[in-house]
This record gives structure tokens, C-alpha cells and sequence, in this order.
């Protein structure tokens, strides 16, 4: 709406200026610098308005898009089934999925907390990573490792000068 409003302000003063020079002989005259201004003004307040409309529809870019993404949880069980497949040195989607009796080696498991996700009789070989786009979900890997509840071949990265070690197991207090 502001857009609107700025953009009808801008022809108003680009034509009330514009056609102040037009006036009949009686009306006073205005000074040539101010005739100027006022119709830069305008025109200046046109292209404002039409930069704000056109922003309204452009499409958002790829980092705008993650930065506001929603996550919300579908109830629905997994659905997608793969079984007795090898996956080796690539991103695997948990969300919606259901692996069955697969094999993972060096791969970086991607979860957002979408849909559930279901794992049964499958190997883990080498290193595994676990990705989010979705903080909550890094936040939440992070609990896990600190609380020992992740396993140690799972690889999580975290920001600079952040430190996160899983506890050590035992009676008595720490050394």
C-alpha cells in the first residue's frame, strides 16, 4: 500500500512541476532550479514505487528460501520404501523414508523432522554425517552427542569455538 502511495505522490509532483512551466501568462512563475527538483523528485518517487511493487513479486532467492522455511511435522508414516540397496559417499533423505536391510557407507544422512522415518536390519560402514536445513533438528544432534546418546562414527560439525563432547561413563566424580 505504501508503495502505492509513494508512486501516486511521484506523479502528482512530476506533473504539477512539469506543468507549472506550461501556466498561462498571469500565474507567477517558478524559478527553473525548482521546476527541476520537483520533477527529479517525482520521477525519483516513481521509480521507488515501482522497484517496491516489483519486489512484492519477484521470486526469492535459494538462501531466502532456506533461511525462511517452515518445518512442520506430518503425521502420515513413512511411506517411501527402499530396501537391500548400497548407498556409498552421498546425502541420504530420511524424511517419509522407510530402509530396510540397506547399507551405508560414508554417507550423510539428511533429517528435518518433516515426516517420520523408519530403519530396520541395515549396516553402517565407514563415517556418517547427520545434516538439517532445519535448526531445531541441529540443535537437537547436538543434545544427543553431548548427552551420549549419539554413536561416535556419526561425525557432527559444528561452529567455530563450539564444543560439544559426549560424557564419560562411570562411578565418582570427574577428574
Amino acid at each position: 500500500m505504501l508503495d502505492r502511495a509513494i508512486g501516486v505522490i511521484g506523479v502528482a509532483l512530476a506533473l504539477i512541476f512539469g506543468l507549472w512551466s506550461l501556466a498561462p501568462e498571469g500565474w507567477p512563475k517558478m524559478p527553473p532550479w525548482l521546476m527541476y527538483v520537483g520533477i527529479s523528485l517525482g520521477i525519483f518517487l516513481i521509480g521507488l514505487a515501482g522497484g517496491l511493487i516489483i519486489s512484492e513479486y519477484r521470486e526469492p532467492s535459494e538462501a531466502e528460501n532456506k533461511s525462511k522455511r517452515h518445518f512442520d511435522f506430518d503425521m502420515t508414516p513413512p511411506n517411501a520404501l527402499v530396501e537391500k540397496k548400497r548407498f556409498a559417499n552421498e546425502r541420504v533423505p530420511l524424511d517419509g523414508y522407510i530402509y530396510r536391510d540397506c547399507t551405508f557407507e560414508n554417507v550423510t544422512f539428511v533429517y528435518n523432522g518433516t515426516r517420520g522415518v523408519e530403519l530396520s536390519g541395515n549396516r553402517l560402514v565407514g563415517k556418517q554425517r547427520i545434516a538439517s536445513d532445519n535448526p531445531s533438528i541441529d540443535i537437537t544432534i547436538l543434545l544427543l552427542r553431548g548427552l551420549g546418546g549419539l554413536s561416535e562414527t556419526f561425525e557432527v560439525r559444528l561452529a567455530p569455538g563450539q564444543r560439544i563432547e559426549p560424557p564419560r561413563r562411570g562411578q565418582g566424580p570427574p577428574p
